[in-house]
């Protein structure tokens, strides 16, 4: 008669962790994420981010937090303020990143600047954000009293004063906050085709090249 044989399993300290940090992974994704929690619902409201797949948690920004996401239709960079979505950006094939969404945060944590020096006009920071470079800071920002009759040299002069004042390596400059919206919103920008045409005044890139 052919005796059964058993084979038992043992939990040595390598399995046991192995399990553990197993079962810590699952208990953390049933517990939730509130900020995944929020960009999840922010995706289901917008269907051109498409489904999320999977997400990692980046480092934050001056304002909140930051995730970034991969969908069924490509692989984004999402800023969050106050448990809100405010700015999405899609990774483009050659490494740089396209917003395709933002939202301005409340006129309370926008700058204006009454500066002390005569040969700054009166500026209001739209929007600021840490360069993916590591670089530094960009920013956008709107000068009401300017326009594009205001000489390209005298423009490009002004936008470096504020972008030292300021601390920021790069920076777009406006006329009017349609312009920023239209720059920032795909579909203002539809519903605004000149919107951005006739309130850009130009931009300093991150190579410090003045460019309109």
């Amino acid at each position: 008669m052919k005796m059964k044989t058993f084979e038992y399993f043992v939990f040595t300290p390598k399995v046991f962790l192995i399990l553990s940090t197993l079962v810590i992974g699952i208990i953390s994704c049933n517990s939730g994420n509130p900020t995944l929690t929020i960009v999840k619902e922010f995706a289901k409201q917008h269907s051109e981010i498409g489904s999320i797949n999977s997400s990692s948690e980046m480092p934050d920004w001056e304002k909140g937090k930051r995730v970034q996401i991969r969908t069924d239709k490509g692989e984004y960079l999402v800023y969050l303020h106050n448990k809100e979505v405010v700015s999405v950006y899609k990774y483009l094939d050659d490494g740089q990143r396209l917003r395709i969404y933002h939202k301005e945060i409340s006129s309370t944590t926008a700058t204006i600047d009454k500066s002390k020096d005569k040969d700054i006009p009166d500026y209001k920071i739209l929007f600021q954000v840490d360069l993916n470079s590591g670089e530094g800071r960009f920013g956008e920002i709107l000068i009401s009293s300017y326009s594009k009759k205001i000489p390209k040299v005298e423009r490009e002069r002004t936008l470096r004063k504020i972008i030292k004042k300021e601390g920021f390596v790069s920076a777009v400059l406006y006329s009017t906050e349609d312009a920023y919206k239209a720059n920032s919103s795909e579909s203002f920008s539809k519903a605004h085709p000149n919107a951005f045409k006739n309130g850009y005044l130009g931009q300093i890139t991150e190579k410090g090249v003045f460019v309109e």
